[in-house]
């Protein structure tokens, strides 16, 4: 009982680490905080893991393969659910938190006509939308590689399934890459820390890329992997194909996972040239395709292989220092390379709470260890796509997403690596299965702060929120009509409105942008019609729909959401 002392302290800082997280959006000085909370506790569970040799018996257990097939079909429904109450409830698709789901739904939605873009409106300002080309043609600025993956979803009616179904493909390849380098109980480790990471979570229930990037660079290193332990044909021209769709989702992220593995490859191949060079061949022969159909895709899109519609679209929104800014709407600020810095270090430091917990301090037992090739390989993948960054003016931890494959395993293996560390700073204790004590804590801290039930139901009422529009325009019964979108919950969401109109501008009721006193000519366009504008009175927290000329309907409050 004595030993349960070192508890209180723990779940002390636990409670902490949560109520700073709960408390509202975290700013960079709460990750901070909340870091040295959870660091404090994971020291106290520690200390009363080495002490009670009850809680070392009770992990010590190894799943058999059914039970870890259960925990990929338990970790899909979790996903799914998440997507089906965000996104899959109603049949009105208020697609995110950000523009960038929105854009890629957009094209998504094109593609599923079968077409690369639509004719921009006559009076194209009415629905001019954040990070969509609109110059006469109507497409999204992102590379079309999650779009047309996502385009099958939106065809079937169900395009929320798509990433929960990536996800669960991802934790798999990740548990058989592990199984293929390490050992099973390493690719397990790795496996659980994807499954209780919130990005990992977060963005498997969101329409982003990140989730089908981080799927295909999986795949990629996987047959790279099998193509260097035993050179063939039949494992390297999977490694080109996935290496190619994975280009096609996120250019810059796939190089990052590449080069390394390629570099490899090539000194094997200086070695050893009749036994390499075929499989190097069929691996470009793989990749080549995809590489060819973006540059075909560029010039259809913006008239040149070599600029994409992200550039076209801003040209202030591309790799490199000067002025640079996110959106066409923003004003391009100086970007330099202290910026950068500054951004790399604000993202490495959201990925060891949000990313994979801790993930940086296992990495140092990786690090200072004799290390294999597969280490090296992965902490090259880690470094580069993290160096690479600095380079791009944004700053989000999910930028390195598609490396995550390589940062759960490189944890994972950190923690294996650790027990005889943790030993001798705690007085030579006995400690047993401490990976899985790590990995309880990192379930501990999901559930409790970073991914918590509180969170989850603030995500849920806010999707509710954005759906006023719709909920106002059904329960109203209203039809034939105009809808002016004036000012909504988030300052730049409204374009998740635009989404819902037809491709050719026609339907029953159309979400536009409302442009004051131009609104008349939008009206002369689509005569015969009923007009309103919706507005959302942040004072009160309630949306209202106002017909011009007419009584308005009025939103339940959402204060406190």
């Amino acid at each position: 009982m004595k030993n349960l002392v070192y508890l209180i302290p723990s779940m002390a800082s636990m409670i902490l680490a949560g109520f700073v997280s709960w408390s509202g959006r975290e700013k960079a000085r709460d990750f901070v905080l909340i870091f040295v909370l959870l660091l404090v506790s994971f020291f106290f569970l520690a200390l009363f893991y080495s002490k009670s040799k009850k809680f070392q018996d009770l992990l010590d257990f190894r799943p058999s393969e059914r039970a870890v097939r259960a925990i990929w079909l338990a970790a899909f429904l979790f996903y799914l659910c998440m997507s089906f109450l965000f996104f899959g409830k109603h049949k009105t698709n208020v697609i995110g938190f950000d523009l960038d789901s929105i854009s890629y739904y957009t094209q998504a939605k094109i593609f599923s006509a079968g077409k690369l873009s639509v004719p921009s409106h006559e009076l194209k300002e009415f629905f001019t939308t954040g990070n969509v080309v609109n110059d006469g043609k109507f497409y999204s600025k992102y590379f079309p590689g999650w779009p047309l993956i996502l385009s099958a979803g939106v065809k079937s009616g169900i395009p929320w399934v798509v990433n929960p179904l990536l996800g669960l493909m991802t934790l798999i390849v990740v548990y058989f890459t592990g199984k293929e380098i390490y050992d099973r109980d390493t690719a397990f480790l790795a496996m659980l820390l994807l499954l209780f990471s919130t990005n990992f979570y977060y963005l498997n229930t969101t329409y982003l890329s990140e989730p089908s990037s981080l799927l295909f660079s999986s795949l990629f290193f996987y047959f790279a992997v099998r193509t260097i332990k035993e050179p063939g044909v039949s494992v390297a021209l999977p490694a080109g194909i996935f290496l190619g769709v994975s280009f096609l989702v996120r250019p810059y992220s796939a190089v990052a996972v590449a080069l390394p593995v390629i570099g490899y490859f090539l000194y094997l191949a200086a070695g050893d040239r009749r036994k390499m060079m075929a499989p190097f061949f069929a691996a470009a022969a793989g990749a080549l395709p995809s590489i060819a159909a973006l540059l075909a895709y560029n010039h259809l899109q913006t008239g040149s292989f070599l600029v994409s519609p992200f550039e076209h679209y801003n040209p202030f929104d591309k790799l490199g220092f000067g002025l640079r800014s996110l959106d066409v709407f923003v004003n391009p600020a100086e970007y330099n390379v202290l910026s950068g810095i500054k951004n790399m270090l604000i993202n490495v430091g959201a990925v060891n709470i949000v990313g994979i917990l801790f993930s940086f301090i296992f990495l140092c037992f990786v690090a200072v260890r004799k290390k294999t090739r597969w280490d090296m390989l992965l902490l090259a993948i880690v470094f580069l796509i993290i160096v690479m960054h600095v380079f791009y003016h944004a700053k989000q931890s999910r930028y390195y997403h598609a490396a995550f494959f390589a940062l759960a395993l490189l944890t994972a293996r950190g923690m294996t690596l650790s027990e005889l560390s943790f030993r001798k700073w705690l007085g030579n204790a006995e400690i047993r299965n401490f990976g899985f004590m790590a990995i309880l804590f990192a379930a501990i801290t999901s559930v409790a702060v970073t991914m918590s039930p509180l969170k989850i139901y603030k995500r849920y009422k806010i999707c509710q929120l954005y759906r006023q529009p719709y909920t106002l325009v059904e329960s109203n019964n209203i039809h034939r009509s105009i809808i002016f979108v004036k000012s909504v919950p988030e300052a730049y969401n409204n374009i998740s409105y635009y989404i819902q109109n037809p491709l050719d501008y026609t339907g029953d009721v159309l979400y536009v942008r409302d442009l004051g006193e131009r609104n008349v000519e939008l009206m002369n366009h689509y005569p015969n019609r009923s007009y309103y504008v919706y507005e959302y009175k942040r004072d009160t927290g309630t949306g209202v729909l106002r017909p011009i000329g007419g009584k308005e309907f009025t939103a339940p409050s959402a204060a406190g959401i």
